[in-house]
């Protein structure tokens, strides 16, 4: 039996056929304790394997820095140079501290370039930021830098936590790409729990940003946000929000028992911004086809405004409206009953006084001002 004959063979010749080529600087420092002579593991030996090992440890460096550790219960390789490893762990060590990471597998394959591995079953990633990726098989080629994922991935970091079916990290970038049915939770503050959904997302580390594209459903305690695209910037510390862009068509939805002040705003572009405590909505600010209606008193409607252009500003409890400026083909609709007319307001130019205990107060209008 060849594979006999090759486990009493110093076993440093399987090691040497793992090699993951980075460059003409690269070396290898080999580390194996002695082959274990229990005769019950020959008949575990695969008959294809020319050479198995066990407790393998293999450092790969760059001049006197070390890049890489992979290490594994059990090492097999083969007739075609590749090699199979099995309870592995795989440590990547680059010049920033910031960008190593770790991961481990049930199994992995080493492919006949040296270049890449397979990974198979409970395949976790963690970064030294804190970042961790989870899923049942992915590829890491070294060369790109990057880790692809099949199948359902979840990941998670500090209060954010998600998961997608596929994924590429981009550990060069530290940039994470959900590619399919793409779902993000952050758990917030007083500014309510945010679960995004949409068809696929990207997660940046160092710029700490989550774009969101396609179908993008956002529901934040029952206020419900819907776009094309949405490009939203968190603290890394406390994961609030800090500001959010909706574009190609964006709304933003007050459900019933909510306790916002107004029931929908809507443009083509918006732009959020969050502040203290707790990443609560205080600045609103919608450009083209731009409108917002107020919630309505029993048995009224709510008073609705559009123009070309549209600021508001909440207090800080993000729910009353404290300023709300509106620009070019200003059209106000007042608050009515139901079974009433509703009486107009045409104008260039809106603008408000208010504040944060009361609201807004009072509102006067310029250019061209129409009473219908």
């Amino acid at each position: 039996m060849s594979s006999m004959r090759g486990w009493h063979r110093p076993t440093r010749v399987a090691i040497g056929l793992f090699i993951i080529v980075f460059g003409a600087t690269v070396f290898f420092a080999v580390r194996e304790r002695a082959p274990v002579e229990d005769p019950s593991l020959n008949e575990q030996l695969e008959p294809d394997a020319v050479m198995e090992s066990t407790e393998a440890v293999v450092t790969q460096a760059k001049g006197d820095v070390r890049d890489m550790t992979v290490e594994a219960e059990r090492q097999l390789t083969y007739e075609d140079g590749s090699t199979r490893l099995v309870t592995v762990r795989v440590a990547v060590e680059r010049g920033e501290a910031d960008r190593n990471f770790v991961i481990t597998g049930k199994e992995a394959v080493i492919g006949q370039d040296n270049k890449t591995i397979e990974l198979f079953g409970e395949v976790h990633l963690e970064t030294v930021d804190g970042l961790e990726i989870d899923t049942e098989q992915a590829h890491y080629d070294e060369a790109e830098n990057l880790l692809r994922m099949d199948g359902p991935v979840t990941f998670s970091r500090g209060r954010l936590s998600g998961s997608s079916v596929g994924g590429i990290y981009n550990e060069e970038r530290a940039l994470l790409r959900l590619l399919s049915q793409a779902r993000v939770v952050m758990a917030m503050g007083p500014g309510g729990n945010v679960d995004a959904t949409s068809d696929t997302a990207s997660m940046s580390q160092n710029e700490d940003w989550i774009l969101f594209e396609r179908n993008v459903r956002i529901d934040q305690e029952g206020q419900l946000t819907a776009a094309e695209t949405v490009l939203a910037y968190f603290d890394e510390t406390t994961s609030t929000l800090k500001q959010v862009e909706l574009r190609g068509g964006g709304s933003i939805t007050s459900k019933d028992g909510h306790s916002a002040k107004f029931e929908e705003m809507q443009a083509q572009e918006i732009d959020l911004l969050y502040g203290d405590p707790g990443g609560v909505l205080r600045y609103a600010s919608l450009r083209e086809n731009a409108s917002i209606r107020m919630k309505g008193e029993a048995r009224e409607t709510g008073q609705r405004v559009s123009g070309k252009l549209i600021d508001v500003s909440f207090g800080p409890d993000g729910e009353l409206l404290t300023n709300l400026d509106v620009q070019g083909d200003v059209h106000v609709e007042l608050p009515t009953e139901s079974q009433r007319p509703v009486r107009r307001i045409l104008a260039g130019v809106m603008s408000t006084v208010g504040n944060e205990e009361e609201g807004l107060t009072e509102a006067a209008f310029t250019n061209d001002v129409e009473y219908r």
